[in-house]
């Protein structure tokens, strides 16, 4: 945990690792508007589920009684905070994801980080992906890291804050086969609390777009989306940091 008042703002386990490093360090900005909870899976075996269940939710809940909760991930994490958010409408006080599918379009993402990048790398990666049963996992997650690293970072600038991270391509295995489940959903009128979808919208089709948007159009009092530029790349958070922090301290502040 970083910070002593204001809401609490938990940092569920996603990016392309889904732990925590999506969101670290930047997110040690807003300390001084709130305190943010890191969480991270309790074993490192790439096996255990990564998907926080409302009971996980409560558990980490009960340290911060009377306090506000905002939901943040990125990636297949987002989407797992819109699952947790569907089922605990009346126990948070606000979701934010980034570059996160909406539940029951979990590939969209994927298909718009292969597509933007660029060449060589779209080609490398996908040979690496069709191939992938020929590395050994730790092989495997290391090449895709680095193939995958410019288009996560929109800006060659900035890949070698990409390769700080981590690939783990069990963990992510592991969370969308959770949630896969035909009972996982966001239901936009039985989310009672404020939603921001940051997209990187211009890497993304007007199909794969058209989703976000009637949601956000179902409750345009509680729903928003901010698009990103293309330069930010699928990982906002990386090379338009400033602006991602900006972000949140506004959606806080409107609580």
């Amino acid at each position: 945990m970083v910070g002593s008042s204001g809401p609490v703002v938990m940092a569920l386990p996603g990016g392309p690792g889904m732990d925590s490093r999506w969101a670290r360090p930047w997110m040690d900005g807003l300390s001084r508007q709130a305190v943010i909870a890191y969480v991270e899976p309790t074993r490192s075996t790439g096996e255990e589920p990564v998907v926080m269940t409302p009971q996980d939710f409560d558990c980490i809940a009960a340290a911060f009684p009377d306090r506000k909760i905002v939901l943040v991930s990125d990636g297949l994490g987002g989407t797992a905070a819109q699952w947790l958010a569907f089922q605990i409408p009346n126990r948070i006080d606000g979701l934010v994801t980034i570059s996160s599918p909406i539940p029951g379009n979990l590939g969209v993402m994927d298909l718009s980080l292969v597509m933007n990048l660029p060449r060589p790398f779209n080609n490398m990666a996908e040979d690496l992906f069709a191939k992938a049963a020929f590395f050994r996992p730790e092989a495997f997650d290391y090449y895709a890291l680095k193939t995958l690293a410019p288009g996560y970072a929109g800006n060659m600038d900035d890949v070698r804050k990409v390769l700080r991270l981590k690939y783990n391509s069990r963990r992510l295995a592991s969370a969308r086969q959770d949630l896969s489940r035909p009972e996982v959903r966001f239901v936009a009128m039985e989310v009672n609390k404020p939603v921001l979808w940051i997209l990187p919208a211009e890497l993304m089709t007007p199909e794969s777009l058209a989703p976000y948007r009637a949601l956000a159009g179902e409750r345009p009092e509680m729903f928003s989306i901010v698009e990103t530029e293309r330069s930010c790349g699928m990982m906002p958070q990386i090379s338009c940091e400033k602006h991602v922090l900006k972000l949140l301290k506004t959606f806080i502040r409107g609580l």
